[in-house]
């Protein structure tokens, strides 16, 4: 029986974008199923996006300090990452959501590489997965049925279900992503690989305890 880790996460998030590599990494040739849940790390960002760095300023941040803190970590994990001279936006995330949960419903064995492609459009491209239009490239990239998938997202089909989640998230405390949970424990943040497979390891031995 595989181990099966959920991961509380967003698009929008670069931790996540960080923390999934590592999680890839720590349960590398195991017998895993990694789950990713929705969660609402700024539900409130408009359809057109907003610029980055004057939405940080605003909020006295110091973006360029904290794209200096990661972009090293981003870089030992072989992952690419947009340009910090780039005019960067951030996008709502919420029919990205969408689409993983029709993908998983419908096209399971493409789930993975879908979360994949969705954060290189986000994290590495910086396109605006709002736009059916690239939820469309995303959806053809990795082989969907990509009339059916925007269809549904267009639809609302899905919408109920990711606001599900994020309510799931409140209800848990999960107050900041990435989160992972296994054997009813977790780990928030992007935790070193390590870390993330003391969390499996420990699952494992409670389902083989419970066999």
């Amino acid at each position: 029986m595989p181990v099966a880790v959920h991961v509380f996460s967003d698009y929008a998030c670069p931790w996540c974008y960080l923390g999934l590599a590592r999680l890839d990494r720590a349960i590398a040739e195991q017998d895993v199923e990694v789950v990713l849940l929705p969660f609402p790390l700024s539900p409130d960002t408009p359809a057109d996006g907003r610029a980055v760095r004057a939405y940080f300023a605003a909020r006295g941040m110091d973006i360029d300090a904290m794209r200096g803190r990661l972009a090293p970590l981003l870089e030992a994990e072989g992952l690419p990452w947009s340009s910090p001279d780039a005019e960067l936006y951030s996008y709502n995330t919420a029919r990205a959501q969408e689409l993983a949960i029709w993908a998983a419903r419908h096209a399971p064995d493409k789930l993975h590489t879908l979360h994949r492609v969705l954060f290189r459009f986000v994290q590495v491209e910086n396109r605006n997965v709002w736009s059916l239009d690239v939820l469309r490239a995303a959806a053809t990239e990795v082989g969907l049925d990509a009339d059916a998938a925007i269809a549904a997202i267009s639809a609302g089909t899905h919408t109920a279900e990711v606001q599900a989640w994020w309510a799931k998230a409140r209800e848990l405390r999960v107050t900041g992503v990435p989160t992972f949970i296994a054997g009813g424990r977790g780990v928030s943040g992007a935790q070193p690989a390590e870390t993330l497979a003391q969390l499996v390891a420990s699952a494992r031995a409670e389902v083989q305890a419970s066999t």
